[in-house]
């Protein structure tokens, strides 16, 4: 089935040229009428990422969805999109932007996990919106930006050409002959029915794909095959009202009444509750789905703590690095440390990093607050999925801590401690282990004794590693963003409501109190109301 929005007419062909990035191709050949493409990422990594992709979508998508048009694509970073996990206001907003920018689709990227029945989803698309949304964690870690073309590439196929399964086949026809062209711009993907090429991640998580029919098989629907083809073309004729704003461009809760039931919203951790209480969502044409659930986790863990960036918080690590080595370097000029690290085994050596690693890890969880409360998310599942993040991205920080430690100590005893000095006071030959292990000994005790109790450099680079803490600025901004358009709204009705007045009370003072004036003026006013015109309008 042909997507409504490439039907419809092309609202940017006349639009200046510098709106749009990547757009060559349509200079080129002014010729060819405009598709629109509008990429919303969450702020932070997917709007990194998405700014690489607009430079290069213009070229692959016109190559390889769609040669007919001169593809302009545009990257608006939205905080909505990062702020709520909810399919149905991701959908509504992206509708909103791509009505206001006259685009023709529109691509959302989220750097949250998605949830719909239950089931960890990777992206999803409405044909008859025209919105596609695809969960950057959920791709995994590496490589992300070429997972992403790739699914970014997909899902603009099903929403330009269609989901069904002939519409599939004809499109498994142009990927096989043009497979050698793919290769040659590195993509991987060589059917019309996957998300992205396969990789080893692939194989290890493989992805479903899902439409509307295979989820009434799945919900175990056993009507007969005449009532089924009729609520396929009474959903059809739904997806055609949505293309009309009836669905996609409505207030949250106004959409939630066009949802079928059981292709509800999960994002929020509970898994039966859309499904339970029969509300209607925009209509999602077709689902990426992960197909094992257990390793499908992992590998979103890994994508949420790469979101995380890590290594961004090793700066707020400057005071405790100057702390520790302090404390770690006094402690050199006495001989139990020296005595202790030529006794030790390397077991003990071990535990001793892993101990000084974890009070590090839950001092800094302490200390700043990152950990959690349930009653910020509503969702369990939400709850255990960030604070195993940012469990994990503080691991991931205090272990660089540790290593950059560990290596100004190394260098330290290699300097300034003799050989000849180091076998005296442990009393027994020494070789080259034991510079590292003393070395290994003073970095752990360094980190229990220097550096618990003090503070990072700056707590707002910290907490801005947990997912938690993003969403609650995004959602502010998101609430002043809409608190200023309601005051913008009520500035203008005040406005206009005293134009009015003014207007009203001159036009009494004009017509002198003439009944058959004003008797002329409701009639002319009720003719124009029939023709369709605003009440009042002259």
């Amino acid at each position: 089935m042909a997507s409504p929005a490439s039907s419809a007419p092309q609202k940017g062909a006349t639009e200046p040229e510098q709106e749009s990035r990547g757009d060559n191709a349509s200079e080129r050949e002014p010729s060819r009428p405009a598709q629109r493409l509008g990429l919303i990422p969450a702020p932070e990594l997917p709007e990194r990422i998405a700014a690489g992709l607009a430079e290069e979508l213009p070229i692959l998508l016109s190559r390889h969805t769609d040669d007919r048009h001169a593809w302009r694509v545009e990257c608006v970073t939205d905080p909505l999109i990062g702020a709520d996990g909810t399919g149905a206001e991701l959908i509504q907003q992206a509708a909103r932007l791509k009505r206001e920018h006259g685009w023709d689709y529109v691509l959302c990227i989220t750097d949250l996990p998605l949830f719909r029945d239950g089931r960890l989803t990777v992206a999803e698309a409405s044909e008859a919106c025209g919105v596609a949304v695809i969960s950057q964690p959920a791709l995994g870690a590496s490589p992300l930006h070429d997972r992403l073309r790739e699914a970014t590439l997909h899902l603009i196929n099903e929403m330009h050409h269609g989901s069904d399964p002939d519409d599939r086949e004809r499109q498994q026809a142009h990927v096989d002959r043009s497979r050698r062209t793919r290769r040659a711009h590195g993509i991987r993907n060589g059917s019309a029915r996957q998300l992205m090429g396969s990789r080893l991640a692939e194989w290890l998580t493989p992805i479903r794909r899902i439409t509307p029919d295979d989820r009434q098989e799945h919900e175990g629907d056993e009507e007969s095959g005449e009532e089924s083809e009729g609520k396929r073309r009474e959903e059809i004729e739904t997806r055609c009202q949505a293309a009309s704003a009836e669905t996609c461009d409505t207030a949250p809760e106004a959409s939630d009444a066009s949802h079928p039931a059981g292709d509800g919203d999960d994002s929020r951790g509970d898994d039966d509750s859309d499904s339970q209480s029969g509300e209607r969502q925009p209509v999602v044409d077709v689902r990426f789905v992960s197909a094992a659930p257990v390793r499908a986790h992992l590998r979103l863990l890994a994508g949420m703590v790469r979101a995380n960036r890590p290594w961004t918080i090793l700066p707020a690590f400057r005071r405790i690095v100057a702390v520790a080595f302090a404390t770690g370097a006094y402690g050199l000029i006495f001989p139990t440390l020296w005595r202790l690290s030529a006794a030790y085994e390397v077991y003990r050596f071990v535990l001793l990093m892993i101990a000084a690693i974890a009070a590090m890890v839950i001092w800094l969880i302490l200390d700043h607050g990152l950990w959690e409360p349930q009653r910020y998310t509503g969702s369990p599942r939400l709850t255990r999925l960030y604070n195993l993040t940012t469990l994990m991205t503080l691991l991931l920080g205090v272990g660089c801590y540790y290593a950059i430690l560990f290596a100004l100590f190394l260098v330290a005893v290699i300097l300034f401690v003799p050989a000849s000095l180091l076998e005296a006071t442990v009393e027994s030959s020494t070789g080259w282990w034991n510079f590292p292990a003393l070395a290994w000994l003073a970095t752990s005790v360094a980190t229990v004794a220097g550096a618990l109790g003090s503070s990072l450099e700056s707590d707002e680079t910290i907490r801005g590693a947990t997912y938690g803490y993003r969403q609650q600025l995004r959602q502010r901004k998101v609430k002043e963003r809409q608190q200023q358009a309601r005051e913008e709204r009520q500035d203008g009705a005040n406005k206009g409501g005293a134009e009015t007045r003014g207007t009203d009370k001159g036009s009494d003072n004009g017509n002198g109190g003439n009944k058959d004036y004003e008797s002329g003026g409701d009639a002319a006013e009720g003719g124009k109301a029939g023709r369709g015109g605003p009440p009042g309008d002259e």
